[in-house]
Protein backbone atom coordinates (compact mmCIF):
# COMPACT_ATOMS: atom_id res chain seq x y z
CA UNK A 1 0.00 0.00 0.00
CA UNK A 2 1.79 2.83 -1.25
CA UNK A 3 -0.46 6.19 0.05
CA UNK A 4 0.76 9.15 1.00
CA UNK A 5 1.35 9.70 4.51
CA UNK A 6 1.51 12.70 6.55
CA UNK A 7 2.22 13.61 10.18
CA UNK A 8 -0.94 13.94 12.12
CA UNK A 9 -0.16 15.93 14.94
CA UNK A 10 0.68 19.72 14.73
CA UNK A 11 4.07 20.98 15.38
CA UNK A 12 6.08 24.07 15.17
CA UNK A 13 9.01 23.99 12.76
CA UNK A 14 9.95 21.77 9.47
CA UNK A 15 9.42 18.56 8.52
CA UNK A 16 11.06 16.80 5.48
CA UNK A 17 10.61 13.81 3.92
CA UNK A 18 13.33 11.27 3.35
CA UNK A 19 12.91 10.06 -0.41
CA UNK A 20 11.91 5.88 -0.92
CA UNK A 21 11.49 5.09 3.34
CA UNK A 22 8.67 7.38 3.80
CA UNK A 23 9.85 8.88 6.88
CA UNK A 24 9.21 12.63 8.16
CA UNK A 25 12.18 14.02 9.69
CA UNK A 26 10.51 16.84 12.77
CA UNK A 27 12.51 19.99 14.09
CA UNK A 28 11.33 21.16 16.67
CA UNK A 29 8.22 18.92 17.75
CA UNK A 30 7.47 17.81 21.70
CA UNK A 31 9.35 14.74 22.88
CA UNK A 32 7.67 11.65 22.33
CA UNK A 33 7.17 8.81 19.70
CA UNK A 34 4.14 10.06 17.08
CA UNK A 35 2.31 7.27 14.84
CA UNK A 36 1.87 8.50 11.09
CA UNK A 37 -1.57 7.11 9.46
CA UNK A 38 -2.44 7.33 5.87
CA UNK A 39 -4.01 10.62 4.65
CA UNK A 40 -7.47 10.72 5.73
CA UNK A 41 -7.68 9.33 9.01
CA UNK A 42 -8.33 11.60 12.12
CA UNK A 43 -6.11 14.18 13.55
CA UNK A 44 -6.93 12.89 17.27
CA UNK A 45 -5.93 9.41 16.74
CA UNK A 46 -2.31 11.17 16.26
CA UNK A 47 -1.63 12.00 19.81
CA UNK A 48 1.57 11.30 21.36
CA UNK A 49 2.11 7.72 22.76
CA UNK A 50 2.52 7.48 26.28
CA UNK A 51 6.30 6.42 27.34
CA UNK A 52 5.94 2.54 27.96
CA UNK A 53 8.44 2.19 30.31
CA UNK A 54 7.10 5.07 32.11
CA UNK A 55 3.76 3.82 32.45
CA UNK A 56 5.11 0.15 33.09
CA UNK A 57 7.29 1.32 35.75
CA UNK A 58 4.15 3.85 37.37
CA UNK A 59 1.82 0.51 37.15
CA UNK A 60 4.93 -1.46 38.58
CA UNK A 61 5.26 0.41 41.45
CA UNK A 62 1.67 1.28 42.12
CA UNK A 63 1.50 -2.82 42.41
CA UNK A 64 4.59 -3.14 44.28
CA UNK A 65 2.89 -0.35 46.83
CA UNK A 66 0.30 -2.37 47.28
CA UNK A 67 1.97 -5.98 47.49
CA UNK A 68 3.33 -4.72 50.62
CA UNK A 69 0.89 -3.25 52.07
CA UNK A 70 -1.34 -6.33 51.65
CA UNK A 71 1.58 -8.27 53.29
CA UNK A 72 2.33 -5.70 56.34
CA UNK A 73 -1.44 -6.09 57.17
CA UNK A 74 -1.34 -10.11 57.25
CA UNK A 75 1.84 -10.19 59.15
CA UNK A 76 0.66 -7.21 61.82
CA UNK A 77 -2.49 -9.15 62.01
CA UNK A 78 -1.44 -12.68 62.36
CA UNK A 79 -1.16 -13.26 65.68
CA UNK A 80 -4.77 -11.61 65.77
CA UNK A 81 -5.89 -14.08 63.12
CA UNK A 82 -4.65 -17.30 64.36
CA UNK A 83 -6.97 -19.32 66.56
CA UNK A 84 -6.80 -18.71 69.98
CA UNK A 85 -5.71 -22.12 72.67
CA UNK A 86 -7.99 -23.11 75.44
CA UNK A 87 -6.71 -25.72 76.68
CA UNK A 88 -3.44 -26.55 78.22
CA UNK A 89 -0.55 -29.65 78.48
CA UNK A 90 1.24 -31.58 80.99
CA UNK A 91 4.49 -32.91 80.70
CA UNK A 92 7.60 -34.25 82.39
CA UNK A 93 9.91 -36.89 82.86
CA UNK A 94 9.54 -40.00 85.76
CA UNK A 95 12.87 -41.01 87.01
CA UNK A 96 13.60 -42.55 90.33
CA UNK A 97 15.40 -41.15 93.29
CA UNK A 98 18.73 -41.51 92.00
CA UNK A 99 18.02 -39.55 88.59
CA UNK A 100 17.52 -42.43 86.44
CA UNK A 101 14.58 -41.95 84.33
CA UNK A 102 12.05 -44.68 83.77
CA UNK A 103 10.81 -46.18 80.67
CA UNK A 104 7.06 -47.40 80.36
CA UNK A 105 5.53 -45.99 83.09
CA UNK A 106 1.86 -45.25 83.36
CA UNK A 107 1.00 -41.80 84.05
CA UNK A 108 -2.56 -40.98 84.59
CA UNK A 109 -3.21 -37.57 84.72
CA UNK A 110 -6.74 -36.95 86.45
CA UNK A 111 -8.88 -33.50 86.44
CA UNK A 112 -10.33 -33.06 89.68
CA UNK A 113 -12.92 -31.27 89.10
CA UNK A 114 -14.90 -33.64 85.92
CA UNK A 115 -12.79 -37.03 86.79
CA UNK A 116 -11.55 -37.14 83.24
CA UNK A 117 -8.90 -39.27 82.97
CA UNK A 118 -5.80 -39.30 81.04
CA UNK A 119 -3.33 -41.85 80.58
CA UNK A 120 -0.05 -42.00 78.80
CA UNK A 121 3.03 -43.88 78.94
CA UNK A 122 6.20 -42.58 79.05
CA UNK A 123 8.77 -42.92 76.03
CA UNK A 124 12.43 -44.57 76.54
CA UNK A 125 13.46 -40.76 77.63
CA UNK A 126 11.12 -41.22 81.02
CA UNK A 127 9.45 -38.23 79.54
CA UNK A 128 5.61 -38.01 78.94
CA UNK A 129 3.28 -35.69 77.57
CA UNK A 130 -0.97 -34.90 77.53
CA UNK A 131 -1.73 -32.03 75.24
CA UNK A 132 -5.45 -30.89 74.90
CA UNK A 133 -6.29 -30.62 78.66
CA UNK A 134 -9.07 -28.61 80.07
CA UNK A 135 -7.90 -26.00 82.44
CA UNK A 136 -8.28 -27.21 86.29
CA UNK A 137 -6.72 -28.96 88.81
CA UNK A 138 -5.31 -32.01 88.21
CA UNK A 139 -3.70 -35.53 90.14
CA UNK A 140 -1.10 -36.89 88.51
CA UNK A 141 -0.43 -40.96 89.37
CA UNK A 142 2.28 -42.74 87.87
CA UNK A 143 2.85 -46.01 87.96
CA UNK A 144 5.57 -48.91 87.30
CA UNK A 145 6.49 -52.63 88.22
CA UNK A 146 8.96 -52.25 91.22
CA UNK A 147 8.62 -48.44 92.20
CA UNK A 148 5.77 -47.14 94.95
CA UNK A 149 3.06 -45.39 93.31
CA UNK A 150 3.25 -42.01 93.40
CA UNK A 151 1.03 -38.84 93.26
CA UNK A 152 0.94 -35.14 93.15
CA UNK A 153 -2.43 -33.05 93.74
CA UNK A 154 -3.38 -29.68 93.25
CA UNK A 155 -1.65 -28.80 89.64
CA UNK A 156 -3.35 -26.03 88.53
CA UNK A 157 -3.55 -25.83 84.07
CA UNK A 158 -4.51 -23.23 82.85
CA UNK A 159 -5.14 -21.60 79.12
CA UNK A 160 -2.55 -22.27 77.11
CA UNK A 161 -0.29 -23.19 79.85
CA UNK A 162 2.24 -25.77 79.16
CA UNK A 163 3.29 -27.02 82.79
CA UNK A 164 6.32 -29.02 83.15
CA UNK A 165 5.50 -32.17 86.46
CA UNK A 166 8.75 -34.10 86.76
CA UNK A 167 7.69 -37.33 88.47
CA UNK A 168 10.37 -39.00 90.91
CA UNK A 169 10.25 -42.34 92.44
CA UNK A 170 10.75 -44.62 94.91
CA UNK A 171 12.02 -47.97 95.01
CA UNK A 172 9.39 -50.62 96.59
CA UNK A 173 5.89 -51.93 96.11
CA UNK A 174 3.36 -51.14 94.21
CA UNK A 175 0.77 -51.24 96.22
CA UNK A 176 2.40 -48.66 98.55
CA UNK A 177 1.48 -45.09 97.76
CA UNK A 178 3.15 -41.61 97.79
CA UNK A 179 1.06 -38.90 97.65
CA UNK A 180 2.28 -35.43 96.92
CA UNK A 181 0.32 -32.49 97.35
CA UNK A 182 0.93 -29.07 95.64
CA UNK A 183 0.77 -25.74 97.25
Amino acid sequence: MDEPIRPLVPFIGSATLVPKISIFLIDEARSGEYRYLPIGHSVWEARPKPSTSLWWEVRMRRKTLIAVFIIGWLLSGAPALRAQRTEGTISGTVSDSSGAVIPNAQVMITNQQTGSKRTVTTNESGFYTATALDPGSYTITVKVAGFKTTSKAGILLHVADELVVPMVLEVGAPSETIEVTAA
